[in-house]
């Protein structure tokens, strides 16, 4: 063996060794960043979740302060009572409506309203229960 088949199988192992280093640097850098994206992910779902959490809570009552006239009170009451009570009406206004429209349909009609109905008994669903930890 000669000097120079020493030289080129040593230069040949240190380029193919970092041509090897390389690689693996590359692919520990993409598991790195795949880590930190599902880490953010799960910190961001967990967040959503407390705040969903957080929405389905009762609201604080208001007090009326003692030495409001009635009227001002028995106001706040008749508010209060529509604000809380708007969104079951609106989800059991839509769901009535919905089946109204289902059972009034002829059979050839309900084939072709099937997708609408069911698209329309999710939304008012969803629009009851989901999504309101997206409030701010």
């Amino acid at each position: 063996m000669s000097i120079t088949d020493i030289l080129f199988h040593a230069a040949g192992g240190g380029v193919f060794g970092s041509a090897l280093h390389l690689v693996t640097s590359v692919v520990d850098r993409k598991n790195q960043i795949a880590l930190m994206e599902a880490q953010s992910k799960l910190v961001e779902q967990s967040e959503a979740w407390k705040a969903f959490s957080a929405a389905q809570t009762s609201t604080p009552s208001f007090d009326v302060p003692a030495n409001a006239p009635a009227w001002a009170s028995a106001a706040y009451t008749c508010v209060a009572c529509l604000k809380d009570a708007t969104r079951p009406l609106l989800t059991w206004g839509l769901m009535g409506v919905l089946v109204y429209v289902y059972s009034t349909a002829t059979p050839s009609m309900r084939d072709q309203i099937a997708p609408e109905i069911t698209f329309g008994a999710f939304t008012a669903l969803m629009f009851w229960f989901g999504s309101r930890y997206c409030r701010k």
